[in-house]
């Protein structure tokens, strides 16, 4: 690379393939929508960009969630952190970014008792048990439809969860007496 000449796109290019195509399909695709953002940063060079040229493009986007908007500030910081490493920058601007999303946080509300045992008096079956042991886990979806059985000690009534998102989705979850039964079910290929 000709450190004062490289450019924006030019340094993605080098991440996609060195370090984006080896990372999980949801992080590869947080980095690539972020990027289909930075229209305007693509072809300038490294050493012209500054805060106000980032921060136009998070702002330009301040309807969408503050995960959007913090998923384009996480793709500067890694443009960023390659260009110092490689001595493309002195300074790295992307650290000053701030997210200001408007759009409003969906409130979580979680179960009452009352529909948690509306779900114990349905009728049983694989959709619902699924969800009353998502209910007494906390796991997500998709780590209980990747959980092996090896992964469920029912004696010790623990699961160990290896997790699908992030290195603290490893743990420990405590079997809950209620589901055990649902889970012998499961284990017992029913």
């Amino acid at each position: 690379l000709d450190k004062r000449n490289t450019t924006f796109e030019q340094i993605y290019d080098i991440l996609e393939e060195q370090k984006f195509n080896n990372m999980k399909d949801q992080a590869k695709k947080s980095y690539k929508t972020a990027y289909k953002k930075c229209e305007s940063l693509k072809r300038m060079k490294m050493t012209e960009i500054r805060k106000a040229h980032m921060q136009a493009i998070v702002d330009k986007h301040s309807k969408l969630s503050a995960s959007t908007q913090n998923n384009i500030i996480v793709l500067f910081k890694a443009i960023y952190r390659f260009a110092l490493e490689n001595d493309i920058v002195e300074k790295d601007y992307s650290q000053f970014l701030e997210v200001t999303s408007t759009q409003e946080k969906k409130k979580k509300v979680p179960f009452s008792r009352e529909e948690v045992q509306k779900l114990w008096d349905m009728k049983e079956d694989w959709a619902r048990d699924s969800v009353i042991i998502l209910l007494y886990t906390g796991m997500r979806i998709e780590e209980l439809l990747t959980l092996r059985s090896e992964d469920i000690h029912l004696e010790e009534r623990y699961i160990d969860l290896q997790g699908t998102k992030t290195k603290a989705a490893v743990r420990i979850i405590p079997i809950h007496n209620k589901i055990a039964p649902l889970l012998e079910k499961r284990l017992a290929g029913e």
